[in-house]
């Protein structure tokens, strides 16, 4: 069955025809992340005390989330393949396109938070090894300067 929006449809289009789908879709996600963030700046900007503060505040934190739902910063290619991988697997071709090109941002960012966090416990390794070699293997002159000069 081959409905506009799912797993069979999606694999019945040309890479130029998915590449546009792909571009038109977050494209649109751009806009309206962009409209919706704004919105969510303008709402806690505008928040302050009094009786109107609890209101206020789950307006701006409804408009956040809503925010974060359109942020769909996934590297074309990245995407492409994602989709692809996501309905190569028979049990995911009835899922609609959306569903399948959220699951494929949500993996992405999962790596990234997985790298970043992989990447800050090096560094902090790193600069820790640094401060004990620092402490170890001072020379201990206390910024003098010994020697002589020949001229």
């Amino acid at each position: 069955m081959r409905l506009a929006g799912n797993g069979v449809w999606w694999e019945s289009l040309g890479d130029g025809t998915k590449w546009t789908f792909a571009d038109g879709y977050t494209t649109a996600m751009a806009r309206a992340n962009s409209f919706v963030a704004a919105e969510c700046k303008e709402r806690k900007t505008g928040l302050t005390p009094g009786p109107g503060f609890d209101a206020g505040m789950k307006a701006a934190i409804a408009s956040c989330m809503t925010a974060e739902i359109f942020n769909f910063d996934v590297e074309r290619p990245k995407l492409l393949s994602g989709i692809d991988d996501f309905y190569s697997d028979s049990q995911n071709l009835r899922i609609p396109i959306d569903f399948a090109m959220q699951h494929v941002r949500e993996m992405s960012s999962l790596s990234v938070r997985s790298n970043s966090a992989r990447a800050i416990q090096v560094l902090c390794s790193s600069i820790g090894v640094f401060l004990a070699r620092v402490l170890l293997f001072s020379q201990g002159n206390q910024g003098r300067i010994t020697g002589t000069i020949n001229a």
